[in-house]
């Protein structure tokens, strides 16, 4: 009897998972795919897509690559439901029975969370968001950025950071003045990582004139000024934030 097992979502992880399994499963099972992108982007090469540094199609990787083996399935549809006693995943236009399941559906940008923040911010934690913010330094002549983390917690929690140090080298080349503050409501950088990284990042911030502004919760975003938690605000030309996550729909 041969197993079927149902992989939720195809990104970095999902993408992981299906290889591995389908090669230790061999002929005694499936791997079913469910993932309604034809071609996903690989997170780490977003920025260096937003700054000019990389092409869409050069980040992209090709599900149907993986499909083309014989022990797995790509169904190229979002997530509906999932019936976990009945094991059972109900898609658009299918019902697909599984033996086991990986959930990897990743999380949704919240852009809703913060008023304004949808309308007004550039983001380089998509594929789209990416591009656009690509446009927007290319016209750039110069002023005031603030990059900030909106909410915790945000997909890769080294990018704010990366963001801002790649800005200021960016418009240090092109030779055009800019002012960048960066905001989190984090108590100091990456806590995650630790003090000893924290204080390294935060010196390395310093060292390139970047204002760093820690404790500092986003309230609302207007077309040229933020507002924090306590009523100080900030003017900005341009605004790039790390967005919080949410859970998919699918799971909720």
């Amino acid at each position: 009897m041969t197993s079927n097992i149902v992989v939720l979502g195809c990104g970095l992880g999902g993408l992981k998972v299906s290889g591995l399994v389908s090669k230790q499963l061999g002929r005694s099972g499936t791997v079913t795919i469910v993932e309604p992108r034809a071609k996903i982007p690989l997170p780490s090469s977003l920025p260096w897509l937003a700054f000019g540094w990389r092409e869409p199609n050069s980040i992209l990787k090709d599900l149907k690559s993986l499909a083309n083996r014989k022990n797995v399935r790509l169904v190229a549809e979002k997530v509906e439901k999932i019936n976990v006693a009945g094991r059972i995943i109900k898609t658009q236009s299918h019902e697909i029975l599984y033996d086991k399941l990986v959930i990897s559906l990743g999380a949704d940008l919240a852009f809703d969370e913060i008023p304004g923040l949808d309308k007004y911010s550039h983001t380089m934690y998509s594929l789209e968001g990416a591009l656009k913010l690509r446009d927007a330094i290319k016209n750039f002549q110069g002023g005031s950025i603030v990059i900030g983390v909106c909410r915790i917690p945000y997909k890769c929690p080294a990018a704010p950071y990366e963001l801002s140090l790649l800005m200021e080298e960016t418009m240090r080349r092109a030779r055009k003045r800019v002012d960048i503050q960066l905001f989190t409501p984090e108590p100091h950088p990456v806590p995650a990582a630790g003090s000893v990284i924290a204080k390294q990042v935060e010196r390395l911030v310093a060292s390139r004139g970047i204002k760093y502004l820690p404790k500092t919760k986003l309230v609302k975003v207007e077309r040229d000024r933020v507002e924090f938690e306590g009523g100080s605000a900030l003017k900005y030309d341009r605004l790039g934030a790390g967005q919080s996550s949410e859970s998919c729909d699918s799971v909720r």
